[in-house]
């Protein structure tokens, strides 16, 4: 088992694995917050197109990639702004155009090969690129809760509140979808657009079972994606499977297994 280790390209997927899931887990308690898990699915969804188009055109996936997901940002910053009644509609059209687009491209003769990886992820394809850039990112992200984290906060439970705070609150919205796509964009290489949002929700749901307070939450998701992260690398690499099913179908299991636990405890009390 230690074996694996000695492998370079390993070396890069499990760096990546503990930067990508301390990083999602934090993004996930405001998105949830947020009540916009679904923006995260669009997201990564709309990933695919932008990553179909890098190959149609011939353009560098990862930056092609990351620009189109922030363009897609942008816009459904712009259309939760206008208040639209078909907001949610909007949101799902654009994830489907995201999907279809993205598999129809990627579905041709010469980027034939890439869409499982793309849909499902593959640990072969992380590269010294992806743990830098994942790295700047922890970095940014830690940074930013920690000068920002009480407003954003606020701005998500009670909008209302943080105008009469003065918050910010456009800039923290926008600002918030901006760097959420960029992430998205970095994990779809490991985890897969159709399940990037296991690192988002999952550690985050079990964590809200077992928390008895935000500081704990946050510590808990954290602790809770590590674990389902790295044990579904592994899984993943030695029973030869993409890590994102792998992820996720672990992340269900022991949601589940806590979900049987406090009901047991529940009905033990009553």
């Amino acid at each position: 088992m230690l074996e694996i280790l000695s492998y370079p390209f390993f070396h890069n997927a499990l760096i990546s694995m503990i930067l990508l899931s301390s990083i999602l887990s934090i993004l996930g308690i405001f998105l949830i917050l947020k009540r916009g898990v679904f923006i995260a699915d669009a997201l990564a969804h709309s990933s695919l197109l932008g990553v179909g188009l890098s190959f149609l055109v011939g353009l560098n996936y990862f930056f092609t990639t990351i620009f189109y997901l922030i363009l897609c940002a942008i816009l459904i910053f712009l259309i939760e702004k206008k208040s639209l009644l078909n907001y949610d509609l909007l949101i799902m059209i654009m994830a489907i155009l995201g999907i279809a687009g993205g598999v129809l491209i990627l579905s041709t003769s010469f980027a034939k090969s890439s869409l499982i990886s793309f849909l499902f992820g593959n640990i072969l394809l992380i590269d010294k690129l992806d743990v830098i850039v994942l790295f700047l990112i922890f970095s940014a992200v830690l940074t930013l809760f920690k000068l920002y984290g009480k407003d954003t906060l606020l701005t998500f439970i009670n909008k209302d509140l943080a105008y009469t705070e003065n918050i910010k609150v456009d800039a923290i919205n926008l600002f918030f979808i901006i760097i959420l796509s960029i992430v998205i964009g970095v994990s779809i290489k490991m985890i897969g657009v159709l399940l990037v949002s296991s690192l988002l929700v999952l550690p985050v749901s079990i964590s809200k079972l077992i928390s008895q307070s935000f500081k704990g939450l946050v510590l808990n998701s954290i602790l809770w994606a590590e674990l389902i992260g790295i044990n579904g690398l592994f899984i993943s690499y030695f029973l030869n499977l993409p890590p994102g099913p792998v992820i996720a179908f672990l992340g269900i299991l022991i949601l589940a297994i806590f979900l049987t636990i406090k009901n047991l405890n529940v009905k033990i009390l009553k």
